[in-house]
C-alpha cells in the first residue's frame, strides 16, 4: 500500500490508501500519516490521512492537529479534519483542554465555511462539558444565520449536557423550522 500511495498520481486512490491503512492500525503508520499530512498536494488526502493518524495515535495526533488549524484548503476541509482530531475522546485534560478549547472556538468567526463552524461546534458539545466559554459560544450560534449551523448548535447543546440548555432549547422551539430540525428538545 505505502509503495502504490507514493507512486499513485490519483488523489482519490491515495485517499481509499489512507483509509484502508488507517483501519488496519499500528504504529508504523504514525510516520506515513504524518508524511501525507505534511506533503499530499491533495487537501481532501491531508485531511483523511489526518483523521486517520487521529484515530490511530489518539493523543499523540494531537500537535499535527493543532499545526493543520492554521493551513488554508477548500472548503477548510484540512481545518474540519484538525477540529475532529482535536474533539477526540482522549483530549488533554486541563489547561491545555482550555487552550485548545479557546483556540477551536477563534475559528468560529464570519468568513469561516458552514461546515466548520459546524465541526467547532460539535467538538465544543463533545470536549467542552464544565466550560463556561464553550457554553456561551454554542448558545450564541443559535442565532446564526446559517440553518446548519444553527442544527449543530442545539445537538452540541444536547451533548454538552448543561442543565442552562433546557430552558434555552425549549425557548428555540417555536423559532426554528420543522424542516431544519423537528424539535431542539430532541436534543435534550
Amino acid at each position: 500500500f505505502m509503495a502504490r500511495f507514493a507512486r499513485e498520481p490519483k488523489s482519490r486512490v491515495r485517499r481509499q490508501i489512507v483509509r484502508a491503512l488507517a483501519d488496519m492500525g499500528g504504529l508504523e503508520l504514525h510516520g506515513f500519516l504524518r508524511e501525507a499530512v505534511a506533503k499530499d498536494p491533495s487537501y481532501f488526502v491531508v485531511a483523511d490521512a489526518l483523521k486517520a493518524l487521529g484515530r490511530v495515535a489518539k493523543r499523540e495526533a494531537q500537535p499535527d492537529a493543532l499545526s493543520a488549524l492554521g493551513r488554508e484548503s477548500h472548503n477548510d476541509v484540512i481545518r474540519e479534519a484538525a477540529v475532529d482530531v482535536l474533539a477526540g475522546e482522549d483530549l488533554v485534560p486541563g489547561e491545555a483542554q482550555a487552550e485548545t478549547l479557546k483556540r477551536l472556538a477563534d475559528l468560529f468567526r464570519p468568513g469561516s465555511s458552514p461546515s466548520l463552524r459546524g465541526a467547532v461546534l460539535r467538538a465544543l458539545g463533545r470536549a467542552g462539558k464544565g466550560n463556561e466559554s464553550a457554553f456561551q459560544l454554542l448558545t450564541k450560534a443559535l442565532d446564526d444565520s446559517n440553518h446548519f449551523v444553527r442544527a449543530q448548535a442545539i445537538e452540541a447543546l444536547g451533548e454538552l449536557g448543561d442543565r442552562r440548555a433546557i430552558s434555552i432549547l425549549e425557548a428555540r422551539k417555536d423559532k426554528e423550522r420543522p424542516v431544519v430540525l423537528r424539535s431542539p428538545l430532541e436534543a435534550i
